[in-house]
């Protein structure tokens, strides 16, 4: 009887947190921030998709494929405008998160914001790339294969340090911080998605010169949710803010 009571407090407790983890969802969707944060972003990144495929279609004697001519414009341009992009929204999100982490003072954000420095280190300084080279000079093998183990290396390494630092984060954490955690480990998760798995199947597959488009746009896809994301957090700790202090003043 203990048993089967304790199984049922269980099942309604996931229940109950499943249902706030959908409302704090929904509220983030519906603030003031998130939705125009989230367009402006979402309209960058189909300008760059769009000099992306100018560049690769166009005519380079026509007036539109003059215009869009350095592959600084593609989006596999190591070093490109895209990338560079991507670095800023990945920038932006830190600090960000630093800022809501000292007006809030909860340590969540700030465990994000590390997480996602690395992320930015990973992309500006070609870490996982790198370390794929430097296995392939190590063992004198010049196989894809071999820099692709490298690669895969190096992403344990910072998937152990990333989920060790989520993990200690949310131990921390309590009530909607650990919900907002969870919102961006998902967020997190469809990230490695493009720049792991369909990063390896573009290694596999170079022949096929969409999955290139998929990789890089849908890196820049999400980095845009969880920028936006970020913002709506940043407002709604600023609210939270200015009532405490109308509270206070009262």
């Amino acid at each position: 009887m203990n048993t089967l009571s304790a199984h049922w407090i269980r099942t309604f407790a996931w229940r109950d947190e499943l249902r706030a983890l959908g409302e704090t969802t929904n509220t983030l969707a519906r603030s003031t921030t998130f939705i125009p944060v989230l367009i402006a972003l979402l309209l960058l990144d189909a300008g760059f998709v769009a000099m992306h495929l100018t560049l690769r279609f166009a005519d380079s004697g026509s007036l539109l494929g003059s215009l869009v001519s350095s592959t600084l414009w593609s989006l596999e341009t190591e070093g490109g405008f895209a990338e560079r992009y991507g670095y800023a929204k990945s920038a932006l999100i830190t600090g960000v998160l630093l800022l809501t982490a000292m007006r809030a003072r909860v340590a969540m954000p700030a465990v994000l914001a590390g997480v996602f420095a690395l992320i930015l280190a990973d992309d500006a300084f070609q870490i996982h790339e790198r370390t794929g080279y430097l296995l392939q000079w190590y063992l004198q093998v010049d196989t894809t294969s071999v820099q692709q183990l490298g690669e895969l290396m190096a992403w344990a390494v910072l998937g152990v340090v990333v989920l060790g630092a989520l993990g200690i984060g949310m131990w921390r954490s309590q009530g909607e911080w650990r919900r907002l955690a969870v919102i961006y480990v998902a967020l997190i998760a469809a990230l490695c998605f493009f720049a792991i798995v369909v990063d390896g199947l573009h290694s596999s597959l170079k022949q096929v010169r969409a999955m290139g488009l998929i990789e890089d746009g849908g890196e820049l896809v999400v980095l845009s949710v969880i920028a936006a994301v970020t913002a709506a957090i940043l407002g709604r700790t600023r609210r939270v803010e200015q009532m405490e202090r109308q509270l206070n003043v009262a």
